[in-house]
């Protein structure tokens, strides 16, 4: 007899003695027990199977058997499993159908026993070496059985009996130890399932903090439920049609893949992914141009800074949207000669993922105050200041009187110029000549309509060159004409403006002179440079 036959022998020796030594013990749950020299009180080790293993019909389950030691040193034990054979069958075709799971010191065997009409698989566990090692706790044994194929759902039984034949222990001293067990069972569905899948991706890359248990997901309708941490949670569903959907998130967009009309089958598998972006919040700079008083800059022509970054123009519709991650916003404006600034929402803009500030920067022309310079005075000897009449005092300083041509005079708090002929008529402002200047007149027929109405400015020292602005009041329009000391050339052709007041209505004239720069204005409308 060679060595390996000498140890097979051995263990089968062993075995018979555990069994003859435990045959007339009875379990119980605590027992003394000597170890060392101390008394210490032990639970009792157990082996137990689950109640309740799901299963499908005309399918294979998975039975566990797990080992309790209950603070025994535990090197062996030789069970049974009883199984109802009615919905339950052993197969040894299927791989792996007896699967241990032990230290690699021990050792275990099961053997079908056939004749047995209730179902029964004999099985053994222990360490065959000495010095004998302690088994640890947990699941020592997979039996994979197959499933028949009830009307309606069964439940199966799967059971450690006690006895015929017993359940024994065996500690490392080689001495019996009562031990107890925990029957189990299959419960078959007649509801065939299979397994859902649902993903959950975020992609954070604005500022956003979510993550994937922050975010929920619904099938067919049902309530809402958070993800799992990890970002998938796996569903156990009845074969059928699914639709995973997801409520809103602010500030993130969602894109599904695979999430719509899921054919779940008998035992499959399908995969819904569900992915979240941040979205980056909007900046909107928009810009205003006040132009009242003769400016000529459009939005195009300013420029901003958001954060120190270097400056970008304004559209030229004046509004800016800019894509930023989430912060805290700054926006300043280049300084633009002739221009005041103002600035509305523009200082602390606190930008949230998917959110949206807007900033407005008005910029108003400035018409600065004239630098007068002093000619000599012409009427009066009056100093060159500001001007003004609103012709209550007849004593004002226009000239009064008659002559062929027209008659002047102040008449209920106006100056009137009644003209005789077809000629032009005109009074001398009583005040000195300036370099730059805005000058403004109110006037309006009185009686009979006549051609035109205006103003003459921009005179020469020698009084031989001058500007002339007209306005119709029954054409509604306007021209600009410059003598040359010898003919007028026409800058700005007659122009038809409905914002003159036609008839007898009162119009506002106003002609801005700043350098070589002209501005007309009606009616407080600027009509350009």
């Amino acid at each position: 007899m060679n060595k390996r036959s000498i140890i097979s022998l051995g263990l089968i020796v062993l075995l018979m003695s555990l069994l003859i030594q435990v045959a007339f013990v009875r379990p119980t749950t605590t027992k003394a027990q000597f170890h060392t020299s101390e008394l210490v009180f032990f639970d009792s080790p157990q082996l137990s199977i689950p109640s309740s293993i799901p299963a499908n019909p005309n399918s294979t389950v998975v039975v566990p058997v797990s080992f309790t030691s209950g603070g025994n040193y535990i090197a062996s034990t030789v069970f049974s499993i009883d199984y109802d054979e009615t919905w339950l069958m052993f197969d040894n075709t299927i791989p792996n159908a007896i699967n241990f799971v032990l230290p690699s010191d021990f050792s275990g065997q099961c053997t079908p026993d056939i004749s047995d009409s209730d179902g029964e698989i004999d099985c053994f566990i222990l360490d065959p070496l000495v010095p004998l090692s302690s088994l640890p706790d947990g699941v020592v044994l997979n039996i994979t059985l197959r499933t028949g194929n009830p009307s309606s759902a069964v439940v199966a039984k799967v059971g450690l009996p006690a006895n015929s034949p017993a359940t024994v222990f065996g500690n490392t001293s080689g001495q019996s130890v009562p031990g107890s067990t925990l029957d189990g069972s299959v419960t078959i569905s007649t509801d065939q399932q299979g397994t859902l899948f649902v993903k959950k991706v975020i992609v954070n890359d604005n500022g956003g903090t979510l993550n994937a248990d922050d975010f929920s997901f619904s099938v067919n309708g049902e309530p809402a439920v958070p993800f799992e941490p990890d970002g998938q949670n796996d569903l156990t569903v009845n074969i059928g049609t699914y639709n995973v959907v997801e409520p809103d998130v602010s500030g993130y967009s969602t894109t599904y893949d695979n999430c719509i009309g899921l054919s779940i089958t008998n035992g499959g598998i399908e995969t819904c992914t569900i992915t979240n972006d941040d979205q980056p919040g909007t900046l909107i700079v928009k810009k205003v141009v006040v132009n009242d008083m003769g400016g000529t800059l459009n939005a195009d022509d300013f420029s901003f800074s958001v954060n120190g970054d270097p400056t970008v123009p304004f559209e030229p519709d004046g509004q800016n949207e800019l894509l930023v991650n989430v912060g805290t916003y700054n926006v300043v404006e280049s300084a633009v000669a002739g221009y005041s600034t103002t600035y509305d929402n523009c200082t602390d803009m606190i930008i949230t993922i998917g959110g949206t500030e807007t900033c407005t920067i008005t910029n108003t022309y400035q018409f600065d105050e004239p630098s007068y310079e002093n000619f000599l005075s012409l009427i009066f000897g009056r100093p060159c200041t500001d001007y003004f009449d609103d012709f209550s005092d007849p004593t004002s300083g226009w000239f009064v009187g008659e002559d062929e041509f027209a008659r002047y005079e102040y008449m209920h708090g106006e100056y009137r110029i009644v003209s005789k002929d077809s000629f032009d008529n005109y009074a001398d402002a009583p005040t000195c000549p300036h370099i730059d200047y805005s000058v403004e007149v109110k006037a309006r027929w009185d009686g009979i309509s006549g051609e035109s109405y205006g103003i003459y400015f921009g005179f020469n020292e020698q009084l031989n060159e001058f500007y002339l602005f007209e306005v119709s009041a029954d054409y509604q329009d306007y021209s600009l004409y410059y003598f040359d000391g010898y003919d007028y050339q026409t800058i700005i052709p007659y122009t038809y403006t409905p914002i003159i007041n036609s008839g007898f209505s009162s119009n506002q004239i106003r002609v801005t002179r700043k350098g070589n720069q002209i501005i007309l204005v009606i009616n407080n409308k600027n009509l350009g440079t």
